[in-house]
């Protein structure tokens, strides 16, 4: 069935198994190549996700080939960025980084969405944030609009060298809601969550008093950070006086999501009035996942904008101690990063181990 395959492939490019959309795609243009005005670009879309570089960028310029001038205005910016973006997937496949990319394994990942890892300057305690359901019940709730289980936060400790089975943080951290943890305070002790009910979504933290207790998250500190826009991620520079998160006010943003920078005298303070980082950090797109390195040299963060082969790409940008300035963000190319979405990258004290 033609049209079916059709739509499947459609569904796929808009699922968490981008890749799939490609058999059913190739079998519906070579069946009937004009059932829809847009199959070369979908068929382009799924040549890229797919590492078919050359593929993808031949079906995108295709399509703009069939687009009358109307048309033309809106679509030609985005075939370009994805154009661009399979130049940029070629080059960085063909020159990878000498890397070595291992899963946690089964004791962490699941059959389900695992996400937002930060972890502790010395490296032995991991926080995360999953999609799972949960074992202790017979049954699990479904978050309706995305038809998914809710999300929780879990937290895994390293024990000569391996990880322990993952705990679920006990309430007030996780509630009946969405929960999710997108930073840590260098200490440790205290995590940032985001708060999804609360305007757009803001920043909340909370303090572990003991393993088995925490405070209820609070915005207390985060009066000039939080706004009636979106903020999703947060990280703190060692000395605990800086904070990077990131933010989606129209009027201050470069783009779409940009990443901004806010400071305070002590940790008893709040965070003071946020400053854009620019143009040069900044893209025309949209950055999120925001995390400094611990020695604070160091800023990462994924953009869909940049040098990006696709979607989502980990950057990092180095400060320059002369200036005080970011350098201009350099990609951590394949296989770090991939065509689809590549978010939030957290790295250890000696820099030489990450998690994303």
């Amino acid at each position: 069935n033609v049209a079916l395959n059709y739509f499947l492939g459609s569904a796929y490019l808009k699922s968490a198994n981008t890749k799939k959309s490609l058999k059913h795609l190739e079998m519906v243009f070579k069946a009937e190549p004009s059932i829809s005005p847009d199959i070369l670009f979908k068929l382009g879309r799924a040549y890229h996700l797919n590492y078919q570089f050359e593929k993808g960028r031949n079906n995108y310029l295709k399509y703009r080939a069939t687009l009358d001038d109307k048309e033309l205005l809106l679509w030609t910016p985005i075939i370009q960025k994805f154009v661009r973006e399979t130049e940029y997937g070629e080059k960085f496949v063909k020159e990878p980084n000498r890397v070595f990319v291992d899963n946690l394994g089964s004791k962490v990942n699941t059959a389900f969405p695992e996400y937002s890892p930060v972890i502790t300057v010395d490296g032995k305690i991991l926080f995360f944030t999953s999609k799972r359901p949960d074992t202790t019940k017979r049954r699990s709730k479904i978050y309706k609009p995305l038809q998914q289980y809710y999300e929780n936060i879990f937290r895994i400790t390293r024990r000569k060298g391996e990880w322990s089975d993952p705990e679920k943080l006990p309430k007030p951290v996780n509630t009946k809601e969405n929960n999710a943890v997108v930073g840590i305070y260098p200490s440790g002790q205290e995590l940032i969550l985001f708060n999804g009910k609360d305007k757009n979504g803001d920043l909340v933290q909370t303090k572990m008093k003991s393993k088995s207790k925490w405070t209820k998250p609070k915005d207390r500190l985060f009066g000039k950070i939080n706004s009636k826009y979106r903020e999703t991620s947060a990280s703190v520079h060692f000395e605990g006086k800086v904070m990077y998160f990131t933010n989606n006010d129209p009027e201050e943003s470069k783009g779409g999501s940009d990443i901004f920078e806010s400071r305070r005298k002590n940790s008893k303070k709040s965070w003071g009035k946020p400053t854009n980082l620019g143009n040069l950090v900044n893209s025309a797109y949209d950055e999120e996942a925001v995390f400094i390195s611990p020695d604070g040299q160091t800023l990462y963060f994924s953009s869909n904008g940049h040098s990006s082969m696709g979607g989502y790409d980990i950057f990092k940008s180095k400060l320059n101690t002369y200036t005080d300035e970011w350098d201009t963000p350099v990609n951590l190319d394949f296989p770090i990063n991939t065509p689809d979405d590549d978010i939030l990258y957290i790295s250890d004290l000696k820099n030489k181990l990450a998690y994303f």
